[in-house]
């Protein structure tokens, strides 16, 4: 960085979706369930994302390289790149039971939430990962409320407060809810895995 300040290059893609529904144009800045410009730093080699399908074809589509970054990117600055070789290898899971888009990484599950403020974005991230747990783990959406509270954490993915300038994300705060896979007895955590792919 500068005056002996260096930190650990963890390459990931900043935007990825699947195309949301409608015949629309849509900008790669703009988040839903669909993905978009997610900017998560999990996001990288190892990780799984799950994008609902809301198109024939999914038609995913990728970019915003970033070979670095924070959690919040509060002034939008990453080390922008470009990968030379990018692996991504897509499996259509047909009965997933998922309706928005989640990560799983080798020790985390990852619900993410968008809003016009933080408080609306990390209300939407834990109702979404309530919504995905619940029934998988065969907890009550509120033992999942109260899991996260204990074991969780809850991060800002992306702030967005810039000003005098013409690029903004829409909506323009992100936040997002890990859940450390090892609460979970190892079945445990490999039915969860499992269910999220296949629905039972």
């Amino acid at each position: 960085f500068k005056n002996g300040i260096a930190y650990e290059l963890h390459p990931t893609q900043g935007v990825i979706a699947a195309m949301p529904a409608g015949n629309d144009t849509v900008s790669g800045i703009l988040s839903g369930a669909y993905g978009g410009n997610i900017v998560l730093r999990e996001l990288t080699e190892g990780a799984s994302i799950f994008l609902p399908v809301q198109r024939a074809g999914g038609m995913i589509w990728t970019g915003d390289s970033h070979a670095a970054q924070g959690d919040g990117v509060v002034n939008q600055t990453a080390i922008e790149t470009a990968m030379e070789d990018m692996r991504i290898q897509f499996i259509l899971h047909k009965r997933s039971p998922l309706k928005t888009l989640m990560v799983e990484t080798p020790t985390h599950w990852i619900g993410l939430g968008y809003g016009d403020s933080l408080e609306t974005a990390l209300t939407a991230s834990l109702l979404n990962t309530m919504n995905w747990l619940s029934p998988l783990a065969k907890l009550e959406r509120d033992e999942v409320y109260s899991l996260v509270s204990v074991a969780g954490s809850v991060r800002v993915t992306q702030y967005s407060h810039q000003t005098n300038t013409n690029y903004t994300s829409k909506p323009p705060k992100g936040v997002h809810t890990m859940v450390p896979k090892n609460v979970f007895t190892p079945d445990q955590a490999a039915s969860i895995s499992r269910q999220t792919r296949t629905g039972s």
